[in-house]
């Protein structure tokens, strides 16, 4: 399933991001059913003049520490030819819903 979810987004994804003025990225590590970690990350960017969001991109990370994911980031705008100044934020989304509901186990 992570496969066939990692094959969606295409070009025309990548080419909206390089053509829009800022983009965000929501990262979400999780153990699939192999046992094998992975790095889900989501772009959000402006087109026509609306937010989007869609999977970017589904890797299998060694383990969820700050150095690993930082590289992965590092790694993904490389690959995808996107310009780091306009990346305005990057985030767990696990730290995102702990801010939401402010839950004192997170």
């Amino acid at each position: 399933m992570h496969q066939a979810i990692a094959s969606t987004p295409g070009d025309n994804v990548d080419n909206a991001v390089r053509r829009s003025p800022v983009f965000s990225l929501v990262l979400d590590d999780s153990i699939d059913i192999s046992n094998t970690k992975r790095l889900i990350t989501y772009v959000r960017y402006i087109e026509d003049n609306k937010i989007q969001t869609k999977l970017f991109r589904n890797s299998e990370i060694v383990d969820g520490r700050a150095d690993t994911i930082v590289e992965d980031v590092k790694q993904l705008l490389t690959e995808k030819n996107l310009d780091g100044n306009n990346l305005q934020q990057f985030a767990l989304l696990e730290q995102l819903l702990c801010n939401v509901v402010q839950s004192r186990s997170c």
